[in-house]
């Protein structure tokens, strides 16, 4: 049986023994837009780094039922968990930020409010989230980042729950770069990268991470916008110590 390429994002309360149901929005585009048919096979996924093959077995316009017929661990996690404490950017910025980190493999996605960043954008959250599980469905993955936020800075950095290698990217590094950190060290139990916004962290906003703990480190001599530099940081981080390349 050809293997199947459609991948859904469902709750675990859709998977009922070996039995997958999809209602309303999948199930419409399952019958509507893919124009599957009985007995083709569709990927669906909760979350919990399974994936599992279902053959479609019946289908209306509103709901399509599968008999699972395999059940597998995914491939496309990355070896430990990365969190991404993102500084809002302007304008629509954070979508693709969202979208790209979910491809690169982060496990955590937050959105930070700092001295230069603009406030607003708190009910873009739950958009970011389906952008995420649209992402993790493209991309392979079987666990979804979970998208939160806006926190400020200095909140985040207050949080004891959040601890690993505290990693924040600050142009005004002159000497210690990302790869400097990551070369020659074991897989962390977890890593967090803090980006900064257009303009930049204040002196002060830097201070207060080092005194937590936090490494600051630069990506070289280019300044980049603040979407490419995460982007471009977790692509670092995934090269040294993850599953790119």
């Amino acid at each position: 049986m050809e293997r199947a390429r459609h991948r859904f994002y469902v709750h675990p309360d859709q998977i009922k023994g070996d039995l997958a149901i999809l209602k309303d929005g999948q199930a419409h585009q399952i019958v509507q837009v893919l124009r599957r048919s009985l007995g083709d096979c569709i990927v669906v996924f909760e979350g919990s780094g399974l994936e599992y093959e279902v053959e479609i077995i019946r289908m209306t316009p509103g709901e399509v039922m599968g008999r699972i017929l395999d059940r597998r661990n995914g491939l496309a996690e990355p070896p430990f968990p990365i969190t991404l404490a993102q500084s809002l950017p302007k304008g629509n910025k954070m979508d693709l930020i969202v979208q790209k980190a979910t491809e690169l493999g982060a496990s955590q996605i937050i959105a930070l409010a700092t001295e230069r960043t603009i406030p607003g954008q708190r009910g873009r959250v739950l958009r970011w989230q389906r952008m995420a599980v649209e992402a993790a469905e493209q991309c392979g993955r079987t666990k979804v980042p979970q998208v939160e936020g806006p926190l400020p800075l200095q909140a985040f950095l207050e949080d004891q729950s959040i601890r690993g290698v505290q990693i924040l990217l600050w142009e005004g590094e002159a000497d210690l770069k990302l790869r400097d950190i990551l070369r020659g060290h074991p897989l962390p139990e977890k890593l967090i990268l803090i980006v900064g916004p257009e303009g930049g962290f204040t002196a002060e906003e830097v201070d207060a991470a080092q005194r937590r703990g936090y490494r600051i480190v630069s990506l070289g001599p280019r300044v980049l916008r603040t979407e490419t530099a995460a982007l471009v940081a977790l692509s670092i981080v995934q090269y040294e110590l993850g599953d790119l390349g």
